[in-house]
């Protein structure tokens, strides 16, 4: 899973780490530099300091480095899986057909109160 998330000024990364942490919850996994906080501030800072010298803002996050994000999804996405683990659960048992138009969608899963 790979995660690009935008900003005004702050709050970004927590963003981030939360969307992560809840697909991880769910058995994602996310590879290596996968996620990517854009800030508007920050681009018009790199914006006011293009011609710098040193350029104070060279390290900030842009647009360009999306591509990196995706490079390392599309790494990840190809690695061979059969020998990861999964936790315990219950898998959903989704029948052929067509969806019911309405009322209950049975999927065979336990019923908790």
């Amino acid at each position: 899973m790979a995660c690009a998330v935008t900003m005004d000024a702050v709050g970004g990364i927590e963003v981030a780490a939360r969307i992560h942490a809840a697909f991880s919850g769910l058995g994602c996994w996310s590879p290596p530099c996968s996620s990517l906080v854009l800030s508007r501030v920050a681009q018009e800072a790199i914006n006011a300091s293009r011609e710098v010298v040193d350029n104070p803002n060279e390290d900030v996050w842009r647009i360009d480095d999306l591509v990196i994000v995706l490079k390392n999804l599309v790494t990840a996405a190809s690695m061979n899986s059969s020998a990861w683990v999964a936790w315990p659960h219950v898998a959903l048992k989704i029948s052929d057909g067509p969806w019911p138009a309405t009322g209950i969608l049975d999927m065979q899963t336990p019923r908790f109160l």
